[in-house]
């Protein structure tokens, strides 16, 4: 059973799972304040070996050596269904390769220190990104307030890690010798709008069933064969899944894999989880025509057109 805190909580109170390496089975999981775990100086040696190997390989392994933990709750199992209690903390990461716009890139922790409810941002560990702690005002809308953190960081041109909507999402530990705190920070309660769910529809809903399906089937065989990312950020995936799950439920799981698995950041089980979800929810009110809006958008117009010639977008 899910505890909710019932008093707001820095991250010098409260507790969270660790994890003495990612290996480690369910039952050697520990306790460890949050705060110990972002602002100590115990792993530093290693965390800087991480960044000083050349070799993205051997970096990789160095960097799955390290200790990890789960900001946001103590946990029974590391799966999502072992969460105990919630620390009503949300984590979120900015990584360079998926910020290769962002002017200023390693200036971005001083940006970060504008946004009221960031109450920690720090180096990761390989370097090359930052990650936050926000503290969350329901934590049975941890996913919900995923989603709006991704729409209003992506407002501000800056993209977050879809996985990180995980409620067990794991971090692994990392030192930054001068990390922003701020233990006033204000607690984030802020969800989507269902209106905002309707915002990508277009026309196009009109076209008979079989219509549909050949359109659709067209351009997913060209989104694979042309090697064709059209996702986006984490709100524009969301929202081609759910258009997918409301047009052809169980059924569109392997053609959403099509789609998200020319994502660089695709993950399995993250796609799964997020599908099975969008089903559940009835497609939160959006149609196929989303997914059309944003395939027109992403591929060769000319292309687009020659595939979807009998729908208006």
């Amino acid at each position: 059973m899910i505890t909710a805190i019932n008093m707001r909580k820095t991250i010098f109170e409260t507790q969270v799972s660790y994890l003495p390496s990612v290996s480690c089975k369910d039952g050697e999981l520990q306790q460890m304040r949050l705060a110990d775990l972002l602002l100590s100086d115990r792993w530093r040696a290693a965390v800087e070996a991480v960044r000083d190997e050349a070799d993205t390989n051997r970096q990789k392994e160095a960097k799955q050596a390290l200790p990890a933990f789960m900001p946001s709750g103590l946990f029974s199992k590391k799966a999502a269904e072992g969460l105990q209690q919630h620390s009503g903390f949300i984590c979120i990461d900015i990584d360079g390769k998926d910020n290769k716009d962002v002017e200023n890139f390693a200036d971005l922790k001083a940006l970060v220190r504008q946004i009221p409810a960031v109450e920690y941002c720090g180096q990761s560990a390989s370097g090359t990104g930052y990650f936050c702690i926000m503290p969350i005002a329901d934590p049975s809308k941890h996913r919900d307030y995923f989603r709006a953190i991704a729409h209003d960081f992506r407002r501000c041109g800056i993209v977050i890690d879809r996985k990180c909507i995980n409620v067990n999402r794991l971090r692994f530990v990392s030192y930054d010798a001068s990390p922003y705190v701020n233990t006033g920070a204000q607690v984030y309660d802020y969800t989507l709008p269902t209106r905002d769910h309707k915002a990508a529809q277009v026309l196009g809903r009109d076209v008979s069933d079989v219509e549909t399906r050949e359109h659709f089937a067209a351009i997913v065989g060209e989104i694979e064969a042309s090697h064709i990312d059209i996702t986006g950020d984490y709100g524009q995936w969301f929202e081609i899944l759910c258009a997918i799950a409301s047009t052809f439920g169980e059924e569109g799981r392997e053609d959403a894999h099509k789609v998200s698995r020319e994502a660089d950041c695709y993950d399995y089980e993250e796609t799964e989880r997020q599908y099975t979800e969008c089903i559940r929810r009835g497609g939160y009110d959006y149609t196929i025509g989303t997914f059309f809006f944003h395939a027109k958008r992403e591929l060769d117009a000319h292309v687009f057109d020659n595939l979807t010639k009998d729908i208006e977008i």
